[in-house]
């Protein structure tokens, strides 16, 4: 065992200390920054696809816009129609219609009451000003963090590497116990002993011992987090599969082929529908998308809890859509499953600024253990 935790340790020992030190400076910046700026911006925690709906305006009934509907229609001419997202942006309403490729450049964007065409930044609700250095600078340092800077090959040795710490948080725990195990019999069972050995091999043993929990939930988390990040790059880059969970609201609904039908009635019976359904709730956004064979109506319900409801745009029965699962608070981007496991990797789970100094703690603690290998690993070979 200990001759697995020593290969696994020299192998990946610069990918370990270029993580440990990257997502340290992270953990170092959250526990420092009361304003939690960057949460605002996106991210976090609970963050949802649909956040915006929490103090978002309802939008008119799709009725009361047939003719801007009908004229942006006959706008966009022949193109292959995936979605249309009906929403308020500030004070306007926006109508959005987009092709299956996704691309932002394809997107047609409209004032819904006028048929003006939108640009770009007033449909993504963008005011033009520039984001807070804070937060540019820790965007940066998270996508150095997660290899996203590297794209898909920078993922994968993510990936690795994290593997690589599950491995060496299991081996070291299993060959503490090998060390231990002899000593309990012996009646010297304390969890802390000092031998003839050098304090850095006695410190990397504490310390490895107090951590070892939090260093395999960062590790753990982080592979699951690892796998979803490749998962949507390989969706929205290279369209190989299925996203892992929800995409950005400035981007199409996820949509596996062009709608067919009137656009103008179905946006009007889902809304309908939605009325129906939940009678007085403020309607804060309308996408019809074609998902599992079926063009669906998805209602956002805006207010303190925003939920997604889905009905047959046709006919406005209720169907299942992963979209309508979770409850939905917070700000940010993705689904809870998603920032949930981005809270337990980030320590914030057990509160949100109580965790971040656990994982700061655990960072310092980690990097302590990959800086005493380093030195332990040169012992025997000299």
């Amino acid at each position: 065992m200990r001759k697995w935790h020593r290969q696994i340790m020299t192998v990946f020992i610069f990918t370990l200390t270029y993580w440990v030190i990257s997502g340290l400076i992270m953990a170092l910046y959250d526990a420092t920054d009361r304003t939690q700026v960057w949460a605002i911006e996106g991210g976090g925690p609970g963050a949802r696809v649909t956040d915006f709906a929490m103090n978002a305006q309802a939008i008119p009934a799709p009725n009361a816009l047939q003719a801007g509907i009908d004229a942006a229609r006959v706008a966009v001419g022949g193109m292959a129609i995936a979605s249309v997202d009906l929403r308020q942006v500030g004070t306007a309403t926006r109508l959005q219609f987009a092709d299956a490729s996704g691309a932002r450049t394809r997107m047609r964007r409209f004032y819904a009451d006028t048929t003006a065409p939108m640009s770009d930044r007033v449909a993504d609700g963008d005011s033009g000003a520039p984001p807070p250095p804070n937060v540019t600078l820790r965007n940066t340092i998270k996508k150095w963090h997660r290899g996203n800077i590297l794209g898909i090959p920078g993922q994968l040795v993510g990936l690795t590497t994290g593997l690589a710490l599950i491995g060496l948080a299991v081996t070291g725990v299993l060959t503490y116990l090998q060390l231990w195990q002899p000593r309990r019999r012996a009646h010297k069972g304390a969890l802390f002993w000092s031998g003839r050995e050098s304090l850095w091999r006695r410190l990397h043993r504490w310390v490895a011992i107090v951590a070892a929990v939090f260093v395999l939930n960062i590790a753990v988390s982080g592979v699951i987090l690892a796998v979803g990040e490749i998962q949507l790059n390989l969706f929205l880059v290279h369209h190989i599969g299925t996203p892992p969970y929800p995409r950005p609201t400035p981007m199409p609904a996820v949509s596996s082929g062009p709608l067919t039908g009137d656009l103008r009635a179905m946006l009007d019976t889902s809304y309908r529908a939605a009325q129906a359904a939940a009678p007085g709730a403020a309607i804060a956004a309308l996408t019809l998308i074609n998902r599992d064979g079926l063009v669906k109506g998805l209602v956002t319900l805006a207010g303190a809890n925003p939920r997604v409801l889905a009905f047959d745009a046709t006919s406005g029965a209720p169907v299942a859509d992963w979209a309508t699962t979770g409850t939905q608070a917070g700000n940010g981007y993705y689904a809870d499953w998603h920032q949930v496991l981005k809270r337990f990797h980030r320590g914030d789970i057990i509160g949100h600024f109580a965790g971040r100094y656990f994982d700061l703690l655990a960072g310092l603690a980690l990097l302590y253990l990959v800086i005493s290998a380093g030195v332990l690993y040169f012992e025997p070979r000299r």
